[in-house]
């Protein structure tokens, strides 16, 4: 469920950057959008909850990986990816 999750933040962060969103709103998802993305449609039931844990678990492990576990971003019913991005 976590690589789930980072793949869904992931892609919308993508297609955002492709759409020309403007940058401080590029990847934000609903999180009844990443719910359904994860556990079907049956998970709304319940999904908020799920969905808090999973993120907790999420940036425990990205912590001890060694990472900022603040790149996955909250606030009220959205979620995304801070990515930066950089030109070669």
């Amino acid at each position: 469920t976590r690589a789930v999750l980072l793949f869904l933040l992931g892609r919308r962060f993508d297609e955002d950057r492709n759409k020309d969103v403007p940058k401080d709103e590029v990847g934000w998802t609903p999180d009844d959008d990443v719910i359904v993305g994860v556990w079907g449609r049956s998970g709304l039931a319940d999904g908020a909850n799920r969905l808090k844990v999973l993120v907790h678990r999420l940036r425990a492990e990205i912590e001890r990986a060694g990472f900022d576990p603040w790149f996955i971003e909250r606030r009220r019913r959205f979620i995304r990816v801070r990515i930066r991005e950089w030109t070669e």
